[in-house]
Formats: structure tokens, sequence, C-alpha cells
């Protein structure tokens, strides 16, 4: 809060403003500074720690890609109709 009191030629008062200032936990230059699985853990807006992620998850147990054994094969796709036989479907509708 401002307070504001003393003696003046035009006026004599007290006056109460409130002031908010809101200040970053974090400075951008600060994020961009962190290393590779490193970051800040804040847990209700009071102080903040830093944190580290074991890179355990990284290394490989198996294999990247599995291929599937085709048990049955597949058919053949279907042509796509001309646009004859499209235009011949669409006029059959319309007289229905």
């Amino acid at each position: 809060m401002t307070q504001l009191a003393g003696l003046s030629t035009y006026r004599e008062g007290v006056n109460l403003q409130p002031h908010r200032s809101v200040d970053p936990l974090v400075l951008p230059d600060q994020i961009k500074l962190l290393r590779p699985f490193t970051g800040y853990l804040c847990l209700a807006g009071h102080h903040r720690t830093t944190v580290r992620i074991p890179e355990l998850h990284l290394t490989r147990r198996r294999q990247a890609f599995i291929p599937r054994r085709a048990s049955k094969a597949l058919p053949p796709p279907a042509a796509e109709p001309t646009d004859a036989e499209i235009a011949a479907q669409i006029t059959r509708r319309g007289g229905r």
C-alpha cells in the first residue's frame, strides 16, 4: 500500500492505493541455460527447487521395431469406379 500524507497548499489527506507486483519465479534466461533433463519445481507458488530426471528411460530394452508376420494374404484393393459408373449411380438414385 502506498500512503501519502502531508501538508499541502491544495489538499491535506491520506491516499491509500493498493500496489501489486508480480515477480517471476524463474527468468526466461535461467530456463534457457538449463541442462537436459533438468527443470524447476515450484509447489503452491512458494520457493522453487531444481529437479533432475534420471536418464535411465533412455536405455535400450527392446527392439525398436518388430515386424508382424502376415497370417493371411490380404485381398487386392478394389478398382475405383469410372466416371460413367458414378454418373449412372447418381442418375439411378435421382429417379427413385
